[in-house]
């Protein structure tokens, strides 16, 4: 049986607003959108009928950019003695090369890989799933996850949300690019056999700064060949700035930490953007995240290529005190804006509601962040013709926020999470309690 939707507000995306409408669902599809009139107009005997009332109904949510194996760090020992006198070593090790210099970017990641390779394979697991939980509670329908182990792909090929994956490499040298580029084939072929029609697999060079020349070009031609998606961090620390500019930084320390050879750019004395264009990317397959260090300028540059950017507003205050400026962000990019939490380790909660108020804060329109949460990560993704908007024929991917009598449809940006939450029609949060578990 068809089951009609009805709502006090509709919030279908692509800027539209819909007074006392509804929809129709077909197991997991939309088959009709309805307005004021078309809905006065329906015999209800011949539906299953869900009225919201007083509510405001809006697109499933997509997490741009996320890292939800680091939801627990620094909230737990490791359970283990060896595992905690690993940490130890790793914990000394950072002394030695970085001294008593705690402040910097490159002393924020070096902590988190001595936490993280201080947990046991069941650990991991259990701060994916429960960043996995928070994401969902959240309001996000799709989360964008990256990552190179496969366990996590397993958790996330089983769970009722939309995934797209980007399998992290990183590479050292000519040589480890070719193995390691090799192993990513495999890993890509292997594992799309295995995915679910809800997951997706893209390509996560990690950064500049981490990733031999060597592999980005061969990425950048599979890429091309393929039209597979890549998805990198970008003009993220000052330190990275830095070691584009004059080929060291600190970034030269977090290399003698992790024990591979020190990466320098092929050329020096370049901005950023520039740097990145030596690779010949196919620029609209490229998702760069962050990107707080540019200026505001050369924005311009990254929409003329066709970039896209994942923009993490609040992870990028918390770590360097400097994010994209919101209003030229909407200005120059477009459509080709949406919003990612990143990690827990970086930010105060993975809430995408949280990441839009920040926006709506310094003044942007309500309509326009709500299609940077939801349309617009969908076409960066190339997943809009099946989500990113209420339409009919799409999935029905939809979030319920319920009102008080005094409050209008943009006061869904002030609410702490959706009350429920639908993936193709199933209703998978319930007054704001996850229906479902989450296990491989």
């Amino acid at each position: 049986m068809k089951t009609l939707y009805k709502v006090k507000w509709l919030l279908p995306g692509n800027r539209q607003v819909l007074e006392d409408a509804g929809f129709i669902v077909e197991k997991d599809s939309i088959v009709e959108i309805l307005n004021q009139n078309e809905l006065a107009g329906i015999n209800f005997d011949e539906f299953k009928v869900v009225d919201f009332g007083n509510a405001v109904i809006t697109p499933g949510f997509i997490n741009l950019h996320a890292h939800l194996q680091y939801t627990q760090i620094g909230e737990k020992q490791p359970k283990s003695i060896l595992n905690r006198l690993k940490r130890l070593g790793l914990y000394l090790r950072k002394l030695w090369i970085l001294g008593k210099n705690r402040k910097s970017f490159v002393s924020w990641i070096i902590n988190l890989i001595i936490e993280y390779l201080s947990w046991s394979g069941a650990e991991r697991q259990e701060s994916f799933e429960d960043g996995l939980k928070q994401v969902i509670l959240s309001g996000a329908t799709c989360v964008v996850q990256l990552s190179s182990e496969e366990i996590f792909f397993e958790i996330l090929n089983a769970s009722p949300i939309r995934s797209y994956i980007f399998l992290e490499v990183y590479a050292d040298s000519e040589d480890s690019s070719e193995i390691n580029f090799e192993i990513l084939k495999e890993k890509l072929e292997r594992l799309r056999q295995k995915s679910s029609d809800k997951t997706f697999l893209g390509i996560s060079p990690h950064s500049l700064y981490n990733v031999h020349s060597k592999l980005w070009e061969k990425l950048a031609d599979y890429s091309a060949k393929n039209g597979i998606l890549i998805h990198t961090h970008f003009a993220e620390s000052p330190e990275e700035i830095q070691w584009i500019k004059t080929g060291s930084s600190q970034i030269n320390k977090l290399h003698d930490f992790v024990g591979c050879k020190r990466l320098k750019p092929e050329k020096t004395v370049l901005t950023p953007v520039e740097y990145l264009k030596k690779f010949r990317l196919p620029f609209k397959n490229l998702i760069l995240a962050h990107i707080n260090q540019l200026k505001e300028s050369e924005y311009k540059e990254i929409t003329e290529l066709g970039i896209n950017i994942a923009h993490c507003p609040r992870s990028n205050l918390i770590l360097h005190n400097r994010t994209i400026s919101t209003s030229a962000a909407i200005r120059e990019f477009k459509n080709r804006i949406g919003y990612g939490t990143d990690s827990l380790y970086s930010n105060y909660d993975l809430n995408l509601l949280n990441e839009a108020k920040y926006s709506y804060e310094s003044g942007a329109d309500i309509l326009t962040i709500l299609d940077m949460l939801c349309i617009n990560p969908a076409k960066i993704l190339r997943l809009d013709k099946n989500i990113g908007s209420l339409e009919k024929n799409k999935q029905a991917d939809f979030l319920v926020f319920k009102l008080k009598n005094n409050e209008s449809y943009p006061d869904f940006i002030k609410k702490g999470q959706p009350d429920d939450i639908y993936i193709s029609g199933v209703h998978i949060v319930e007054n704001k309690t996850l229906k479902l578990n989450i296990k491989t």
